[in-house]
């Protein structure tokens, strides 16, 4: 058995997809902007696909690192990896992938005739789909062995309320009428209350699905975070592979496929009242109404007789 990853390392393949993105396609950058004006030439399509290709490999390493290498490789070991990763769909791909996927944007983007601002970017994001997700994973696990999440649960939101409490008294103290008003200007350009409280009412942590404080919670934290990155990923909270995730060796109490299932529902309820807040505020519409409409039809959308 391999041994497991320190939580240190699994914070650092948390951010490998993060610094993927920003590495690479800085590189490509570098490279398209040698373009005369911001559009690749016919004859430099084969040289730039070249480059990106070996781009992938390159900083795909280099975003890792050794822990996050560990990490992955750690993860391989494990047949619960192996089951998730294979029932949400990805799987091994051939050396020659990447230049069939990077020939087919970059020739449409050459017949598109848009300048080449935005393709570095958008060649990062395409190939960093599997590094994105294996990120969050990362994160979620660092999250469980830390317990991170579970203080956060039970104690973000009184932490957030003595947040916004002392901002509150901050802004009434600084607005005293013996203050200079020169003072009261400058302690409202550092220290920004309304900015801030703001900020802090836009829902910083997530939500827990789960708050009941017993030996399960740190284990319902988790799927429930995995349930979230599956569904942003897919629009699909793929229970089962959720399920395989909560079979990996560190978790200490896996959960029933029954208990997944109940968190999934509480996620999509929250998504779906999320959603018609939304629409309620951007359209004007009864919160309570756009809500039951939503229910009733099992959507996130509304119908489009009730769009226009």
């Amino acid at each position: 058995m391999k041994t497991v990853p320190s939580p240190e390392q699994f914070e650092r393949l948390s951010q490998a997809a993060e610094i993927y993105t920003s590495d690479f396609s800085a590189y490509l950058d570098e490279i398209v902007r040698g373009f005369p004006e911001g559009k690749i030439p016919l004859s430099e399509a084969p040289r730039l696909i070249k480059l990106a290709v070996e781009g992938v490999e390159v900083f795909g390493k280099s975003a890792l690192g050794e822990d996050g290498a560990a990490c992955l490789e750690w993860l391989a070991s494990e047949p619960a990896y192996a089951m998730a990763i294979k029932e949400v769909g990805f799987y091994m791909v051939e050396p020659g992938h990447w230049a069939g996927v990077f020939e087919k944007t970059i020739s449409n983007w050459i017949r598109s005739g848009a300048r080449t601002t935005a393709l570095p970017y958008r060649l990062a994001r395409n190939s960093n789909k599997f590094m994105a997700y294996v990120s969050r994973i990362g994160g979620a696990i660092h999250s469980y062995m830390t317990g991170i999440g579970h203080r956060a649960a039970i104690d973000g939101p009184a932490t957030i309320a003595k947040l916004r409490q002392l901002l509150l008294e901050f802004e009434q103290l600084a607005g005293v009428d013996w203050m200079p008003a020169e003072a009261k200007k400058r302690l409202a350009y550092m220290v920004k209350t309304q900015a801030a409280l703001r900020f802090l009412d836009s829902d910083i942590l997530a939500q827990p699905v789960s708050k009941r404080n017993d030996v399960d919670l740190p284990a319902r934290l988790l799927a429930s975070e995995l349930l979230r990155l599956n569904y942003s990923t897919y629009r699909n909270h793929h229970k089962r592979a959720v399920f395989h995730l909560m079979g990996l060796s560190i978790i200490e109490r896996p959960l029933e496929m029954r208990t997944i299932e109940r968190l999934a529902k509480i996620e999509l309820d929250a998504e779906r009242k999320h959603i018609a807040k939304e629409i309620a505020d951007r359209k004007g519409l009864e919160y309570g109404d756009v809500l039951t409409t939503l229910k009733t039809n099992k959507s996130l959308t509304l119908p489009r007789e009730n769009i226009d």
